[in-house]
């Protein structure tokens, strides 16, 4: 549902209607539409982890891992693309309980990965010293804006979809920026 609302809320009894359970089991649950949101995000989060550190664990180097890494965050966004929705909406609650959570459960496993990945290529000379949060913004930014845009994408593209070629353009182009940014300075 999250999916296919184009950006606009889900109230939540329209979900509960989908998923056949009543707005009292809900409330039980997870107290008001917002703990149901935080649980979809934190359910979304808990699989990532796994993922960076089985990444991290490669017998690859820096570069490898990133570009890996790069092409997973895509497809992320791809399969979940309500994603940024579920994340900006949590935010703007602007709760402190919930900021921190989604710090995390979001920000601290990436910006570690990012951390230890940038520390990874540093040592081979093949990255330069970044700030891994700013690095997590730069990296999320890049890769979400491409999902939440589409509509605008497409209407640039005067076309009524975003296909496989188009997509892995995309993955291609973004890669290289971000490995091209990693590099060390030349003299």
């Amino acid at each position: 549902m999250f999916s296919e609302s184009r950006g606009l809320p889900v109230p939540l009894s329209a979900i509960c209607a989908h998923a056949g359970v009543d707005v009292a089991m809900v409330h039980y649950h997870f107290e008001n539409r917002l703990g149901l949101i935080t649980a979809l995000f934190e359910k979304l989060c808990a699989t990532w982890a796994a993922d960076l550190d089985n990444l991290l664990a490669l017998d690859a180097d820096a570069e490898t891992k990133l570009e890996i890494h790069m092409r997973q965050m895509i497809r992320n966004f791809q399969r979940y693309p309500y994603t940024t929705r579920v994340m900006t909406e949590l935010v703007a609650s602007s709760k402190p309980a919930l900021a921190k959570r989604m710090s995390s459960n979001f920000l601290k496993p990436l910006v570690g990965f990012y951390e230890r990945l940038i520390a990874q290529g540093v040592a081979a000379g093949t990255f330069r010293q970044i700030d891994p949060v700013l690095f997590f913004f730069s990296v999320i930014g890049m890769c979400e804006f491409y999902f939440v845009s589409q509509p605008m994408l497409i209407a640039g593209r005067r076309g009524n979809s975003v296909d496989a070629d188009m997509e892995a353009a995309f993955v291609a182009h973004t890669t290289a920026l971000v490995l091209s940014g990693v590099e060390p300075a030349r003299n």
